[in-house]
């Protein structure tokens, strides 16, 4: 993966209390356009790629499973629990994007 900067290190730290607190986070998004938005999200899983990191989530804006790259957000907070827990959303965001996670099971 390519460095972070100190304020994606700031939203992944973010994204990392949320997740293990199952709690929501909000945050401010900027799309490829360049179009900001304020978005709250059930944080699911955290990919790690070359190019960018990139959250999967249930964006409660969309009502839908949405991806957001780590590198476009700011102000990352986590928010009031989440109302499902994460194992459950996770589970239904695979059956969602067909993605199999099984081999990274310990």
């Amino acid at each position: 993966t390519r460095p972070f900067t100190p304020q994606e290190s700031e939203t992944l730290s973010a994204i990392r209390t949320a997740l293990r607190g199952n709690r929501i986070l909000s945050f401010d998004y900027t799309d490829a356009q360049g179009r900001p938005t304020r978005r709250s999200v059930r944080p699911l899983a955290v990919g790690y790629f070359p190019e960018a990191c990139l959250l999967a989530a249930w964006c409660e804006k969309r009502r839908d499973f949405r991806h957001f790259r780590t590198d476009r957000m700011k102000r990352a907070q986590p928010a009031g629990p989440c109302p499902l827990p994460r194992l459950r959303m996770l589970a239904e965001w695979q059956r969602h994007t067909g993605i199999d996670l099984s081999r990274y099971d310990p």
